[in-house]
């Protein structure tokens, strides 16, 4: 019989009436919300507040938004574990849905998606980033855009406006 030198540690579920919902359940199908500023992946399951998921497999940004499959340590709700992603047909991830959706997270994102527009909602600061360039936006409510090359197109009238206005 082979010893292993440090088994792994599992630890009992918090509340044995959680453990037996989980159970019932076997694995739940949820949604990757998104991602911690630790990396740490958000799955939103149901109508409920997006938690902080471990995972068994790669999970990237392309992920968002697709449907993932669910189980959870020592049965306990509150400790997510994402087993995979949901494929259709064509091998192709599965969205979670076409109609809006809202995840909130525990680490304060909250998000807002359907066909018609996308708003996102942070505590201290958004970036879109893409190569080198990004649009930064912060709680004080400063805006920075950054690129190699910025262009400002308009159909109609193009105004900048503010207490001051500064060029080069």
């Amino acid at each position: 019989m082979m010893k292993v030198a440090n088994p792994p540690k599992v630890s009992p579920p918090a509340n044995e009436a959680l453990t037996k919902d989980a159970r019932q359940y076997g694995v739940v199908i949820g949604a990757l919300a998104g991602f911690c500023e630790n990396g740490s992946p958000l799955v939103s399951l149901g109508d409920r507040p997006a938690l902080t998921a471990m995972t068994l497999v790669d999970v990237g940004e392309q992920h968002i938004g697709m449907r993932v499959a669910v189980q959870f340590e020592g049965g306990d709700l509150g400790l997510p574990l994402v087993i995979g992603v949901v494929r259709d047909n064509s091998g192709v991830g599965s969205s979670a849905g076409a109609s809006a959706a809202r995840v909130t997270s525990e680490c304060g994102l909250s998000a807002t998606i359907d066909d018609d527009e996308i708003v996102l909602i942070a505590r201290r600061r958004i970036t879109l980033r893409c190569g080198a360039a990004s649009v930064t936006l912060d709680s004080d409510g400063n805006v920075e855009i950054r690129g190699k090359h910025l262009l400002s197109r308009a159909a109609g009238q193009n105004r900048i406006k503010g207490s001051s206005v500064s060029l080069n």
